[in-house]
């Protein structure tokens, strides 16, 4: 059973440490806080709603130099 343990924890310390590298590297990913102005980035927060409040942002997914794409929810989906 020990030996069953062992193997579960270091699979989830090995994800856990995955997860903490992919953090560092998004923070280090992040566009340039000066693209967002008139002709650059929209600025977009967790709860905006787009297109007459259907659509509510959710979460950033990632971003490129030519976009930047969001996770949102349909508000009309059932």
């Amino acid at each position: 059973m020990a030996n069953k343990w062992n193997q579960i924890s270091s699979i989830y310390l090995s994800s856990k440490e995955e997860e903490e590298d992919d953090d560092e590297e998004e923070e280090e990913e992040e566009e340039d806080r000066e693209e967002y102005r008139k002709g650059g980035y929209h600025f977009v927060l967790p709860g905006d709603q787009f297109f007459g409040s259907r659509y509510v942002a959710q979460k950033k997914l990632g971003w490129g130099n030519f976009s930047t794409v969001w996770l949102a929810y349909d508000t009309e989906t059932k």
